[in-house]
Order: C-alpha cells, then sequence, then structure tokens
C-alpha cells in the first residue's frame, strides 16, 4: 500500500492516499468505500465513502481520499489537498 503521511501546514498529521483507475479498488477497501460506476458521457468507476458530516460523497480519479486525526475519511481535490498540506518526511 502506497500510503504517505501528510499534515495541515503545521497543525496535524492524517493519512493519505490520491485515487486513480489502478488503485481504486485498493483505496475503496481501506476507506471502507464501494466502487460504483458512474455513467454519464463515458463510464468512469469512482469510490462513495462515508465522510465525516454522516453522508456520503465520491471520490474520483484525481482526488484525494484522507483519514482525519478523528479517524473519519474525507475526500479532497488534488488542487485543494496540495495547497492545504504537505507530505512529512521520517527521516
Amino acid at each position: 500500500m502506497n500510503e504517505k503521511v501528510y499534515k495541515l501546514r503545521n497543525l496535524h498529521h492524517i493519512r493519505a492516499r490520491q485515487v486513480d483507475t489502478k488503485n481504486i479498488d485498493e483505496i475503496a477497501e481501506w476507506c471502507k468505500g464501494r466502487v460504483v460506476v458512474i455513467s454519464n458521457r463515458k463510464r468512469q468507476e469512482v469510490i462513495e465513502v462515508s465522510v465525516g458530516d454522516g453522508g456520503l460523497d465520491l471520490a474520483w480519479p484525481g482526488s484525494w481520499v484522507f483519514k482525519n486525526y478523528d479517524g473519519v475519511f474525507y475526500i479532497r481535490s488534488n488542487e485543494w489537498f496540495i495547497n492545504h498540506y504537505e507530505e512529512v518526511n521520517h527521516d
């Protein structure tokens, strides 16, 4: 599993994975989500995830699924994620 540790610019650490078409099943298992197929113009697999507010959200390829310090999963776009988190190096 290619999980890395990130932190919210000097606050707390999270566990995060970026979704892509090759790891979608693995990430769905990790976050206890399920892969669903959205078919509008073309068939697209996404992950349906129970998130922090008690609802469900969709993790599309390119987005990030992360487990917060409280153990709850969240989904954010790549742009949002890279603007708010930085990878933690374990030297």
